[in-house]
């Protein structure tokens, strides 16, 4: 047994003795109302219950309610409801226990989400990622990770190198190197630039490596093959005549004959729509020495065709962008055609199919089986593409729309091996620099890498979330992100950390406080939080995925807070007013807390920091974000430096801007 003895306390007009409840989230206080003498008028953020154990009086609550009390009565009162007691006798002590615990609106939890696969699109290994790139599938899918992860849910993040793109040999004929060199090369910077901007991956598919890739390939397509998905078809193809080179893919472009954009073999980017390479308009080399030509040939087509009352039903239930619907459904309800999946080449993974050794696999017809061949790899003993009870979130750019929504779902439904289809997408759209595309060719962009080597991951990780394409075209300006992060993280987040820690060691010696009185004030702040935390917290699922939403209502949290804590700790500093200089301290934090949790997906390591000084340990979403910080928390030491500002001369060292 331990015996503990807690003072007694005048507190709102009372004299009140703690109540300790452990392991418990309900407090208490015994309390005592002297004769004819009223408790103040406050309010408070919890339920409360008041237990009357002796004398008898009325309880008067906000919008004209009261009650007479007595002796084992009970009184409710409910969240930020202002209220009084008073004892009504001449000569006895009113004395009663209250009880109060946090029900957030008696809400009930949402279902949990499933064990989670994490799929962003392989990039080519055709050269280092620019911010476009950074921007869109992989720092979209680091966060939805680690939202997931910091929530209790196992999510694993896959990716890879896309090698056998044409894009690769046609940087290997233009830079003398052979393809393998090539790829892996530029799949090395890529790797190292994903580490610097935190991209944490739990599996990389090498189609050269990776055990499982080859063999798993050749094997779908002998299946599909066996099964009649895969047959073989007399076509024209177009050709270089001066060396016999066959042109498709990224070796040929022209107009694309359904919305007529420029556009490369294969597929438009702009529309999202497959071609046949012979239907482009005006055919043109990439190779500008090559004169283009027309011979027949065979080649092997995939019959997509046969599987769209599959596709239409999966489309029906499926979570994808507005857009990618559009192209999806308009494709269907045209007659989706059959799609060539092999061109002759000495790159990529070859045939076996008698007849078409010399032919080798369309690349994005093999990504299909390489998610297969890397799922198996990553879990073998219960792949997340054999597992239904499991989701499969694909994050990708809008030009690779239809092979994710209809091309791999029908080669999972035409293996007919009951497959775990995938039904969630995250689509971007496309990042531009001062108003055009980032160009490697025309040097026209930042490197990833550099910026990341003059300024804070988070930061980066920040501004990218922020202006992130998600349903149109964003614009990216050099100068418009560094005074975006220098407004906001130095301007707001780190002065208002140093204020209020400096003034919580001088009122509270650095002790956080628990709630007491509560004005209108406070109460419009709580909920207004509340409710931004609300909505940023529902821009993390999958349904509503938004970095962009969740850095504004973050960013304006941030701002509200800082306002809230400097307009109110300014004139609670009379010893009458101390209740209510509690309930501000301990609002702020909770807010600063709010905030920090909140952001971890995002900023990491200035999330970790922020909740290292509140005394928190820094374990996801478990330690209660909504409730208050427990007044036995004592704030670290704060560093004044820890958000620096960004230099505004560093656009001379990181941009390629002509």
């Amino acid at each position: 047994m331990k015996i503990k003895k807690h003072a007694s306390k005048f507190s709102y007009g009372l004299n009140s003795k703690s109540l300790i409840l452990p392991d418990s989230a309900t407090g208490g206080m015994s309390c005592s109302l002297s004769p004819r003498a009223q408790s103040t008028f406050h309010r408070h953020h919890e339920t409360e219950l008041f237990l009357i154990t002796s004398g008898k009086g009325r309880v008067h609550i906000e919008g004209g309610e009261s009650e007479d009390v007595a002796a084992e009565d009970i009184i409710y009162i409910n969240p930020l409801h202002g209220h009084t007691i008073e004892n009504t006798s001449e000569d006895e002590d009113l004395n009663f226990t209250a009880l109060y615990w946090d029900n957030p609106e008696k809400k009930q939890r949402e279902e949990m989400p499933k064990d989670t696969l994490v799929i962003s699109t392989p990039p080519t290994p055709n050269g280092d990622l620019h911010l476009g790139h950074l921007s869109g599938p992989y720092l979209g899918a680091d966060i939805y990770r680690r939202y997931l992860t910091l929530q209790g849910v196992s999510a694993r993040h896959l990716t890879g190198r896309d090698d056998n793109q044409t894009y690769v040999k046609r940087i290997a004929i233009k830079e003398q190197r052979t393809p393998e060199d090539v790829a892996n090369d530029y799949a090395d910077k890529i790797r190292q630039t994903w580490d610097k901007a935190g991209i944490a991956l739990d599996f990389f598919s090498t189609p050269q490596t990776t055990m499982n890739y080859h063999g798993r390939v050749s094997s779908i397509i002998g299946r599909l093959y066996d099964r009649g998905f895969i047959f073989a078809k007399d076509v024209n193809e177009l050709y270089d005549i001066n060396t016999g080179f066959s042109l498709h893919e990224g070796y040929i472009k022209g107009g694309c004959p359904h919305c007529n954009s420029a556009s490369d073999g294969n597929a438009c980017e702009q529309c999202g729509r497959p071609n046949d390479c012979t239907d482009l308009i005006n055919p043109e080399s990439n190779f500008p020495e090559a004169v283009v030509g027309t011979r027949a040939t065979k080649k092997l087509y995939f019959r997509l065709s046969a599987l769209a009352p599959q596709l239409t039903e999966l489309t029906s239930r499926s979570t994808m962008s507005a857009r990618a619907r559009a192209l999806t459904q308009g494709m269907l309800s045209d007659g989706l055609p059959d799609i060539c999946i092999s061109h002759r080449s000495d790159w990529g993974i070859p045939v076996e199919i008698p007849g078409f050794e010399d032919q080798v696999l369309y690349v994005w017809f093999e990504m299909a089986a390489g998610y297969l061949a890397a799922d198996e790899d990553l879990q073998p003993q219960a792949p997340f593409f054999k597992n239904k009870n499991c989701d499969i979130v694909h994050f990708y750019g809008f030009d690779n729309a239809y092979y994710h929504t209809l091309l791999f779902p029908a080669i999972y439904y035409a293996l007919d091996e009951e497959y775990n289809v995938p039904v969630n997408h995250v689509i971007n759209e496309l990042l531009y620099l001062r108003g055009e595309k980032f160009s490697t060719s025309r040097r026209h962009l930042i490197w990833a890498s550099k910026l990341l080597s003059k300024v804070p991951v988070d930061y980066v990780r920040w501004g990218l979330a922020r202006s992130r394409p998600e349903v149109s075209n964003e614009n990216f300006s050099l100068e418009l992100f560094i005074d975006a992060i220098n407004d906001f993280f130095v301007g707001t987040l780190q002065q208002h950390l140093t204020t209020c820690c400096r003034e919580l060691g001088l009122q509270f010696q650095g002790v956080i406080p628990e709630p007491g009185a509560w004005t209108s004030q406070h109460a419009a702040f709580y909920q207004r939080v509340k409710n931004l935390a609300r909505d940023a917290e529902h821009a993390y699922r999958i349904d509503a995925f938004s970095p962009q939403t969740v850095t504004a209502r973050l960013e304006e949290m941030g701002r509200l807070t800082q306002k809230f804590f400097n307009t109110q700790s300014k004139y609670e500093t009379q010893s009458a007013l101390r209740d209510y200089q509690r309930t501000t301290f301990a609002l702020n934090f909770w807010a600063i807390k709010q905030f920090a949790t909140l952001a971890q997906p995002i900023m990491p390591e200035g999330s970790e920091y922020i909740l290292k000084l509140l005394g928190l340990d820094f374990d996801g979403w478990k330690h209660d974000r909504e409730g208050f910080i427990a007044s036995s928390h004592v704030l670290s030491e704060c560093n004044e430096g820890y958000f620096n500002i960004i230099p505004g001369n560093i656009g001379e060292q990181v941009c390629q801007i002509n």
